[in-house]
């Protein structure tokens, strides 16, 4: 029979993008990933190993144009940002960083253009520096992550058919007509399950009906 999306007790709303816009092949099989939210932020996660767990590293960000506050020659300090990495997660394993350019988070501050030089400095003795990871040419805006949507709800419930309902957060202008997203949605009894099919082009709200025949 079909459920009901009253039954319904667990939904979760992705932002997704066309592969040719969100790929992880410039990373390669490296131990340090990074993602970019197609605005002002750049979250990247690295795996240290056991040696590096605990020792006091960053990373450093280099781009020849600078970045937020662009200049037509910025000076070479311009043209580098650092973020510490704090110790690894316990539960991961992983020493995580997010990298925000601008206070105004919506601010644009790479185009598609763009092109930057990842590496991870450690300490590891005096006056010794480390760099046991790096990712050169690095492409934002072949390495998008978005943003998760916000303040989903359920609107308008009938017997078999919801209004979902949410907030955009934070999305570069170049990616207007590219957003998709999806839904998933399960009983407190079933494992999740997709929503057969993507919402491309629909900002704020979508129509889904009840589950398929169990």
């Amino acid at each position: 029979m079909k459920p009901s999306l009253l039954l319904l007790s667990h939904l979760c709303l992705f932002s997704l993008m066309p592969p040719s816009w969100a790929s992880d092949s410039a990373q390669g099989a490296s131990s340090l990933t990074c993602w970019y939210d197609s605005r002002a932020a750049l979250f990247c996660d690295w795996d240290p190993g056991r040696d590096l767990a605990e020792a006091p590293c960053q990373l450093e960000i280099s781009s020849k144009k600078g970045f937020c506050d662009r200049c037509l020659y910025p000076s070479p300090e311009k043209r580098k940002k650092h973020c510490k990495l704090p110790k690894a997660e316990h539960m991961t394993g992983l020493r995580r960083c997010i990298k925000t350019f601008n206070q105004n988070v919506n601010n644009q501050c790479f185009t598609i253009s763009d092109r930057l030089n990842l590496s991870v400095h450690c300490r590891t003795g005096e006056n010794k520096t480390k760099i046991p990871e790096q990712i050169k040419n690095f492409n934002p805006f072949a390495n998008i992550k978005l943003r998760p949507p916000g303040d989903l709800q359920l609107v308008n419930i009938t017997e078999n058919t919801s209004n979902l309902t949410w907030s955009l957060n934070i999305s570069s202008h170049y990616l207007d007509g590219r957003r998709e997203y999806q839904v998933r949605f399960r009983h407190v009894s079933q494992s999740w399950e997709c929503y057969l099919g993507t919402f491309s082009q629909l900002p704020k709200m979508a129509q889904v009906s009840g589950g398929t025949d169990q």
